[in-house]
């Protein structure tokens, strides 16, 4: 498989486990100690472009609770299928995937309006199914700045050095810019922009409303690209439901 095709699956890939959504884009919020926060995902994803036409869904599971010293763990699993097709060849993609990141708080002001942290992920992915053929995944590090810059208004900026594996070790740089915006205290309104190395920007819009402290409901709409100089047509929505206690 070639990398240009590699590259455009990945667009397929929701990445359930790496941040609370339903954004991709990640806050430097960390989970106090004895907290935590079950999330389930649905997605689904379709990509289009002069050479390839691929559509995924997936399905995922992730857990975080703070474990202290400004620090919490997530462990999550996912389902993905998709399939592509460059001309007459049809290639089977998905499989599962479990992965194992966190967030370590380095830096917060005193009014906590602003802070910095590392993030960090570890996955591997068994290509089929069933458990036989774990390999490893993505490797990433990176850092999370949030800033409530007034009561309705919140911005978040990510920089990550993800590496990902499949045999190549392949090293991208990605990045996300997001804000928030609460219309009501129960309901926001999201919008979010990231990329990575070789990739185009892409947008995404959508919706988090809370209607408890403890239940929280997500959705985004997104519009990914592909290579820079490759013209695609694609979308992207995730769902979201968690419960935090």
């Amino acid at each position: 498989m070639s990398r240009q095709l590699a590259a455009s699956i990945a667009l397929l890939s929701l990445a359930t486990a790496h941040a609370a959504g339903p954004m991709v884009t990640q806050s430097a919020d960390v989970l106090d100690r004895g907290d935590c926060r079950g999330e389930a995902l649905w997605g689904k994803s379709e990509f289009r472009s002069s050479w390839m036409k691929a559509d995924g869904t997936d399905r995922g599971l992730a857990l975080a609770c703070g474990i202290g010293w400004g620090t919490e763990l997530n462990v999550g699993v996912a389902r993905s299928n998709a399939s592509a097709q460059v001309g007459t060849d049809l290639y089977r993609l998905g499989g599962d995937t479990r992965s194992l990141s966190g967030k370590t708080r380095l830096w917060q002001s005193d009014n906590r309006s602003s802070a910095l942290t590392l993030t960090y992920l570890l996955s591997e992915q068994d290509p089929r199914g069933g458990g036989s053929e774990w390999q490893r995944a993505n490797r990433a590090v990176g850092l999370a700045y949030s800033q409530t810059l007034s009561e309705r208004h919140r911005v978040h900026a990510n920089l990550t050095s993800d590496v990902v594996g499949y045999g190549s070790n392949e090293k991208a740089e990605a990045w996300g810019l997001a804000y928030e915006f609460a219309v009501t205290p129960i309901l926001s309104l999201l919008a979010e922009t990231y990329g990575k190395q070789h990739l185009k920007p892409t947008q995404a819009l959508g919706l988090r409303w809370t209607p408890t402290p403890n239940w929280e409901l997500g959705a985004m709409a997104a519009r990914p690209r592909g290579e820079n100089g490759h013209g695609t047509k694609s979308h992207e929505v995730r769902l979201t439901t968690a419960y935090r206690f």
